[in-house]
């Protein structure tokens, strides 16, 4: 299908979900080429993932930094009561004034925000960020001589007739500087309410060689005589007015300084930001205290994953995080990278692929932050995962949601199913298995292992995300601490999914099945009687149509266990036969 490989991968970008139906992804990273993913250990040119994204009580956007770094950019937020966010969206947010340039900051007795292509203000008289009349405080500040310049902007012109006209009276009038010119009078008039939008037209239409130019009170639009490379000739464009304050020394040269994207907490897709400055205070809290118990799991070549600091001991220090994870990268050349930059050699301790648990040591490694367990989460609990995910530039990113259901079920494609997972809404993405589900407390509750994203009529795509709750992992990490392996049965077989090619090559007549490619002498199967070159359609009396179905039933059934297997041999001959299972490891 694309989304699953060797090391079980999928990925999306940019918040159109290339998804096609329902679809199970685990969420280790590796080097498997699929659109919009960068080889793991190698370079890459330029960050893949989301380049803004939605927040607690906003959004962050990188697009607007003056910096190649994608960490780095600017939020708009609804912070201390001032709802710049919600404004900047019923202003038409990033397709109408660009994205921020600044932070907000404080001038003339007003706070600000500086987009690409406007500045808001807060007005607390009317509880909301307006516009500003830009190109008029560009004039007050002097500027006209250097807007005209540096951008072939007119110079605003004094009309006497216009002292003490109505705006209606006035835009009736400035609009007739226009009747030349019906591209740009289209341009002008396109918004709903142009005055809002534009303020009124302060000077004729002007020739500056390159363009015709309209300038008002809170845009200038250009109608460009000759092809460039963001615009063709004919075609109306309007200058990036926020980028001309900016250059023009118009505001404090530290309201520009970038911020940074590790300090955001993103929100799931569709829900919109709403969070009081108490919470997201709290989950900043959470989240410092968090991080530094949170790992990257990685060979530095194939793949990474995340893992979460449960203990230490005289060895180093003890991570839990997922099989798949483990399963998807050179073991010999494992680390940890940590927080604090440090990166240290990891070991694997022990794996569970029935549970898709896994524990790695860091070795001699013990100066590191312990997460401690927190009780079982009740339904409707806000949560927090953190993780390399790598939709987000900043790692580890936090994002929240909240818990659906308690008994959620999957199974990833040739995977072991899981039961009893934590079912939330948490934007969890490749990168993020293995790490934390937490608490607001800051408590460990579960790991993160998988999404299920669905396409939905009318609707779009829906994400479901899953953890394992704790007190199932660290069960199952408990065994693998003290012997290394949890006891599990086995056929003895190796096996592969049938499809038509193999099934002609081995002279069967179904494709429906497994391919049994070894029965190891000696084994459950070979002392059923089950040989090479057959087919395995059933278990149980169920029936067996991939690898899939047959991990679903095994997880059923443990050592010792008697169990009727149905065959098919060459020639279309079916048989059962009856197999004991014995233990994995010897088998």
């Amino acid at each position: 299908m694309g989304w699953f490989g060797s090391a079980r991968t999928g990925f999306w970008r940019h918040r159109a979900w290339r998804v096609l139906l329902t679809a199970w992804l685990v969420l280790s990273a590796s080097a498997l080429h699929l659109p919009g993913v960068a080889a793991q250990g190698a370079p890459a040119t330029r960050f893949d993932g989301w380049a803004d994204w939605e927040t607690l009580n906003g959004a962050f956007y990188t697009q607007g930094a003056p910096t190649d770094d994608p960490t780095r950019g600017f939020s708009v937020t609804d912070e201390g009561g001032k709802y710049f966010w919600r404004s900047y969206v019923a202003l038409g947010g990033r397709e109408a004034l660009g994205a921020p340039i600044s932070r907000r900051f404080d001038a003339d007795g007003f706070t600000m925000q500086v987009m690409q292509r406007a500045v808001l203000q807060w007005r607390p008289e009317a509880g909301t960020a307006v516009q500003t009349n830009l190109f008029d405080d560009l004039s007050q500040a002097g500027l006209d001589e250097w807007l005209q310049s540096t951008r072939g902007v007119p110079p605003p012109v004094a009309v006497p007739a216009d002292a003490g006209a109505s705006p209606e009276e006035l835009l009736s009038r400035r609009l007739r500087w226009l009747d030349a010119y019906p591209t740009l009078r289209r341009a002008y008039l396109d918004d709903a309410d142009p005055l809002e939008a534009s303020g009124l037209p302060v000077a004729p239409v002007s020739d500056n060689g390159r363009a015709l130019v309209l300038r008002t009170q809170r845009r200038v639009f250009l109608q460009w005589k000759v092809s460039t490379s963001f615009a063709r000739a004919g075609q109306v464009s309007l200058l990036s007015g926020g980028e001309v304050a900016r250059q023009a020394g118009l505001f404090p040269e530290e309201a520009f300084e970038t911020e940074d994207a590790a300090d955001q907490i993103a929100v799931p897709l569709r829900r919109g930001p709403s969070a009081s400055d108490a919470a997201v205070a709290g989950w900043r809290a959470t989240l410092e205290r968090v991080r530094p118990s949170v790992v990257e799991v990685t060979d530095g070549r194939t793949g990474r994953g995340t893992g979460v600091i449960v203990d230490v001991d005289a060895e180093g220090a003890i991570v839990i995080t997922n099989n798949h994870v483990v399963d998807a990268v050179n073991r010999e050349t494992l680390v940890g990278r940590l927080s604090d930059g440090r990166e240290v050699p990891a070991r694997v301790v022990g794996a569970d692929d029935w549970t898709d648990i896994a524990v790695v040591r860091l070795i001699g490694t013990s100066d590191v932050a312990v997460l401690k367990r927190g009780a079982p989460v009740a339904g409707g609990a806000q949560v927090m995962g953190v993780g390399f995910g790598s939709v987000f530039p900043s790692m580890p990113s936090a994002k929240v949601g909240t818990v659906r259901g308690l008994g959620g079920t999957i199974q990833t494609l040739r995977d072991y199913p899981l039961s009893g997972l934590i079912e939330h809404d948490v934007l969890l993405s490749p990168g993020d298995s293995g790490g934390p589900l937490v608490s607001v407390q800051g408590s460990l509750v579960g790991i993160d292992c998988a999404i299920k994203v669905t396409r939905l009529p009318r609707r779009g795509q829906e994400m479901t995300a899953y953890s394992i709750p704790i007190a199932q992992a660290w069960a199952i990490a408990s065994q693998l601490r003290s012997a290394g392996r949890v006891p599990r049965p086995a056929l003895g077989v190796s096996v592969v999914d049938l499809d038509p090619f193999t099934a002609i090559a081995n002279g069967l007549a179904s494709a429906s099945g497994v391919l049994v490619r070894d029965a190891p002498e000696g084994g459950p199967a070979a002392k059923a009687g089950i040989a090479a070159g057959m087919a395995i359609v059933g278990l149980d009396r169920q029936p067996v149509a991939s690898l899939t179905d047959l991990r679903r039933l095994m997880v059923t059934h443990k050592i010792g266990d008697v169990v009727p297997v149905t065959v098919v041999a060459r020639g279309g001959v079916r048989q059962t036969f009856t197999v004991t299972l014995a233990d994995r490891s010897g088998t």
